[in-house]
């Protein structure tokens, strides 16, 4: 009954893909990086609950894919905001693959949803190159959904 029991709680403890009730059309992961603008390994710093969002800002860790400062700020639903592919960063996740879309042209401002296939990682890898902006750039902004409450 004990290895029961400890066998729960590792399982609830470890770092486990998210599953959430999307309706996401299935892509792999090749086809995920194409469609971002700019792909990351990043660890949350701060979550600023607002009145109906939070602001999330992320540390990049990794560049995979594009160009973008030393920090992105994005937008994410408050706990229980109902959104189908929200990016759930409230849940206490800190290290994260985004897969960021701009949200206009030219504008440094990005969205991720987990349909772009934005994800928890165990940790970010270390950096094999220098960041792609100055760390003096101030972050880039984003949201984290667009789409409509569950009904």
């Amino acid at each position: 009954m004990s290895r029961l029991i400890l066998a729960l709680v590792l399982l609830a403890l470890a770092p486990i893909p998210i599953v959430e009730a999307t309706s996401c059309v299935p892509m792999g992961a090749a086809e995920q990086e194409a469609r971002a603008d700019v792909v990351v390994e990043g660890t949350v710093l701060s979550i600023t609950p607002g009145p109906t969002r939070s602001e999330v800002l992320i540390g990049v860790d990794r560049v995979l894919k594009g160009a973008i400062g030393s920090e992105v700020r994005l937008q994410a639903g408050l706990p229980g905001g109902g959104f189908a592919d929200e990016v759930p960063f409230h849940r206490g996740w800190k290290h994260w693959r985004l897969y960021l879309r701009e949200i206009e042209a030219g504008s440094g401002r990005f969205a991720t949803t987990l349909c772009d296939g934005t994800q928890v990682i165990s940790a970010p890898q270390p950096l094999t190159s220098e960041p792609s902006a100055p760390e003096s750039e101030s972050p880039a902004e984003g949201q984290g959904c667009e789409l409509g409450p569950l009904s």
